[in-house]
């Protein structure tokens, strides 16, 4: 395949707005939530149509990784586990350096990807990724064209057209007020920022070692045993990708991506990607319910549910907590997480 990238699926959170779906024991990437198949396996199979399966690698802590590779068929060779959650770009730069050691994936072009992610036409998802592998010059973050004035997500101003289908980006914009996404949307000049990278091994290489040298450094001395990957990872910055490398870089570019996208984070984000049943509802896949004058109800359970008059409820049934919430209370679904931490 041409420009066959490496991927790393990045898989280390625990997804705290899907409790008690979600859980530390159990984490959203092993749920499935929007179809049969669970995130990570939804997130492995795309990766699939860019490169062959020992290119491509979990990035997640030693908790996760004995589930994540009976979920996947796949070796321990696979993973590149950090032995803390420092955030996004201690494990990035621990992938560059592992990828680079290795002749057979030395100077491919690296991908990164999140575990939790719903893509809607996946073929136009992969010709935009293997379109901007083609590039050696720019680290490019791909960008999602907005849909609605979301305050949810971070932002990418796009702006002049460099080569091919890259664009400059003027500035990222934090996550934003109702009113400052709004306008966001009628300028046109500004993407979601998905979290999806396409960068050059070697560019990397030498933006780490020019903007982010502590990071460089101590991922360099990581290499050397466990010891000293769990001894420098104690030592790293717990900051993202972008705050550490791409805010500082002048080689930056944004591909547009004109695909369904959505972060899987929460209850809501469900109800995006599923959309309604006949009967107006959400139910899970797998879950059995009936109704009568029921709606917008979005439900998990493993025993059938019934609805009367019920509408604009979140139910959740586990082996350990039964959750009944209002969807416009979910704002607070992390405050009555913490009452129960014997369910984390």
């Amino acid at each position: 395949m041409k420009h066959s990238p490496v991927v790393m699926i990045m898989a280390g959170g625990s997804g705290t707005r899907l409790w008690p779906l979600s859980r530390e024991k159990r984490p959203k990437q092993l749920l499935a939530l929007y179809s049969h198949k669970s995130l990570i396996r939804e997130t492995y199979d795309r990766a699939l149509l860019l490169t062959d399966k020992k290119s491509i690698f979990i990035g997640t802590g030693e908790k996760y990784r004995k589930a994540i590779a009976r979920e996947l068929n796949i070796s321990r060779r696979q993973f590149i586990l950090e032995p803390e959650g420092k955030n996004t770009a201690p494990i990035i730069a621990l992938f560059v350096k592992q990828m680079a050691r290795k002749k057979k994936t030395a100077n491919r072009p690296l991908v990164i990807l999140s575990a939790d992610h719903f893509i809607s036409n996946v073929e136009l998802w992969r010709d935009t990724v293997l379109s901007a592998c083609a590039d050696n010059n720019h680290l490019i973050c791909l960008g999602i064209k907005p849909t609605r004035p979301d305050t949810g997500y971070g932002y990418i101003e796009s702006g002049e057209k460099l080569n091919g289908a890259l664009h400059k980006i003027i500035s990222f914009k934090e996550k934003p007020d109702i009113r400052t996404a709004e306008q966001y949307i009628r300028s046109g000049n500004f993407l979601w920022n998905s979290g999806m990278f396409i960068f050059p091994q070697q560019l990397l290489l030498s933006e780490l070692a020019r903007h982010a040298p502590e990071i460089d450094k101590l991922t360099d001395i990581a290499q050397k045993s466990a010891k000293k990957l769990k001894k420098s990872f104690r030592k790293m910055p717990n900051i993202s990708i972008d705050y550490a490398l791409l805010e500082k870089s002048d080689r930056l570019a944004v591909i547009h991506g004109d695909f369904i996208w959505d972060d899987v984070g929460s209850f809501e984000a469900i109800v995006r990607t599923n959309g309604p049943d006949a009967a107006g509802n959400y139910p899970g896949p797998g879950t059995a319910y009936r109704s009568i004058g029921s709606e917008n109800n979005i439900m998990y359970a493993s025993k059938p549910i019934a609805l009367l008059g019920a509408k604009n409820l979140v139910v959740v049934e586990t082996e350990q907590v039964l959750l009944i919430a209002e969807r416009s209370s979910l704002g607070d679904i992390k405050k009555i997480r913490e009452q129960f931490p014997e369910y984390f």
